[in-house]
């Protein structure tokens, strides 16, 4: 195109500013992403007799634990958590083949352990 004798003007490349949209926006919508899928990758279900924590969207994880065996049962807050009404929640039994269950993000984590709680009297009555 130029050849070297010639003396170059003026380069122009396109601003940022025009890209400016896709910098802000684009940005955001990869943690959107990420925490859609969390979100739709973990679920806590309750049953009269236990409790199964499923994780996963493309490979699955199940941890399906008996109410009577759960000895412990762990929720810790942060302080945002605390504001937004969430918590992590841990369940753990013991023996020798003892198994973890670990839930993060969960609203009202104390409501959970009070439902497995009140499950677990019943089912230690009988």
């Amino acid at each position: 195109m130029f050849e070297d004798t010639e003396d170059l003007l003026l380069e122009v490349e396109p601003s940022w500013w025009h890209y400016f949209g896709y910098l802000v926006f684009g940005w955001l919508l990869i943690p959107l992403v990420i925490a859609l899928w969390k979100q739709a990758s973990l679920t806590l279900r309750v049953y009269p007799d236990r409790v199964v924590l499923e994780t996963g969207l493309v490979s699955k994880r199940v941890v399906d634990l008996a109410i009577t065996d759960i000895n412990t049962v762990e929720i810790s807050q942060s302080f945002f958590q605390r504001l937004c009404r969430i918590g992590d929640i841990k369940m753990a039994t013991s023996g020798v083949e003892g198994y973890e269950l670990v839930a993060r993000g969960l609203p009202n984590p104390k409501r959970i352990n009070e439902i497995v709680a009140v499950q677990r009297r019943k089912l230690m009555k009988t």
